[in-house]
Formats: C-alpha cells, sequence, structure tokens
C-alpha cells in the first residue's frame, strides 16, 4: 500500500511553493492535460469558494498529486467515474456519520482510520492555519460551510488518488 509520508508532503509543498505565477500557470495547464478530471473537479469546486480559497484549492490539489508522486512516481490518469465514485461515497459516507447517534464518536473514527494520515493532518493543519484565533471566534456559518466544501473537494481528490494507487484502499472522511 502506498502512503504519503510526511517528507513527501515537505517535498511537494516546496516544489509548488517554490513556483513563481507564471510557472504556477504553466504547471496547471500542464497538469489539467495530466490529470484533467482531477483539474476540473478542483476548478468546478473552486466556483462556489471565495476568490482565495478558491485559489488555495487548487493549490492544495497540486500538493497532494506531488505528494502523491513522490511516493509513486508516476500516477495513472484519474477516470471520471473514479472520480464520480469517490464524490458519491464522501457524500453517502458523511450522511451516515450525520446520522450517527453519536456523531463526534463516528467522525473521529473515520479520522483514527484514514489512509492517508499524514496527508490529511496536512489539510487540516493548513485550514486551520489560514485563521487566526479572532477569526475562530467569530466565523459565520457562510464561513464553515465554504471551509467544508474546501475540505471535502480536497478529501475527494486525495482519496480519488489514494484508490488509483492502492484499488483495495476504503474511502475515509476526516
Amino acid at each position: 500500500m502506498i502512503v504519503v509520508s510526511e517528507k513527501s508532503i515537505d517535498k511537494a509543498f516546496d516544489i509548488i511553493n517554490d513556483l513563481n505565477d507564471d510557472e504556477v500557470q504553466n504547471y496547471i495547464d500542464n497538469s489539467a492535460k495530466e490529470q484533467p478530471n482531477i483539474i476540473g473537479f478542483a476548478m468546478a469546486s473552486g466556483q462556489d469558494l471565495s476568490p482565495d480559497l478558491s485559489e488555495d484549492l487548487l493549490y492544495y490539489t497540486l500538493i497532494i498529486w506531488e505528494a502523491f508522486k513522490a511516493e509513486a512516481g508516476k500516477i495513472p490518469q484519474i477516470s471520471e467515474d473514479l472520480l464520480e465514485e469517490k464524490i458519491e461515497a464522501y457524500y453517502s459516507k458523511l450522511e451516515e456519520i450525520e446520522a450517527s447517534q453519536d456523531m463526534e464518536a463516528a467522525a473521529l473514527e473515520e479520522i483514527n482510520s484514514n489512509n492517508q494520515p499524514a496527508l490529511m493532518s496536512f489539510i487540516v493543519t493548513q485550514i486551520m492555519d489560514e485563521r487566526d484565533e479572532e477569526e475562530e471566534k467569530n466565523l459565520s456559518e457562510a464561513a464553515i460551510s465554504e471551509e467544508g466544501s474546501f475540505f471535502a473537494a480536497l478529501q475527494i481528490i486525495a482519496d480519488t488518488f489514494d484508490a488509483a494507487l492502492n484499488p483495495e484502499s476504503k474511502l475515509r472522511i476526516v
């Protein structure tokens, strides 16, 4: 089983973070040719987000992809069917958690059994680091919903890459 390590995440972060604006655009253009369904999903998911979160979604999508590539080398092109399967599975599992008698315990169980713990920790940390303590106290319901959509898109992208490289893996929601 291919598991993304913190070292691979750090390497991916450095690769993407060291690009200037023109290089980022070229990277996105090349990525759209190599993984059109993933980049298309990230761009479509970003349409309902603020401009900053939309940009961050694409940025973190590239980091997730680079982290998986650091572990596995070339990643097969993600099919539309696999992506759709992961989208449906994510929202189905989310409904199960929300319907649970103990929603917090069900969510915690999913976190603790995630196939890519270092990657999910990185994503959660990045989301939490984006806001300061004052913002956290005054988050609107709309902002919380937007962060949820942002996280869901990244989780689906990570789960889809994971499934492409580890076909036996199960969906886990963090």
